[in-house]
């Protein structure tokens, strides 16, 4: 199953009533592909906000995914 697949499938476990987004970046920290709507906006702050450069960190470390979330209160 693909990383999509994958997502789809935690979602419908999880019964998560919105989406999770993703985005796929090379080695580079290029962006390969996302499902966001807003796709350019937040491409746009991970750059200026330097979490491109935390996933690119992590990535040269280990295969595991790399989450974002929303701070709880």
């Amino acid at each position: 199953m693909d990383i999509s697949g994958n997502i789809t499938l935690f979602q419908e476990l999880i019964q998560c009533p919105t989406p999770i987004y993703t985005w796929v970046y090379d080695a580079k920290g290029e962006l390969l592909s996302s499902n966001c709507p807003q796709e350019p906006l937040f491409s746009a702050a991970f750059s200026i906000m330097g979490t491109s450069e935390q996933m690119i960190a992590h990535g040269q470390k280990t295969i595991l995914p790399y989450c974002l979330a929303q701070p709880s209160a």
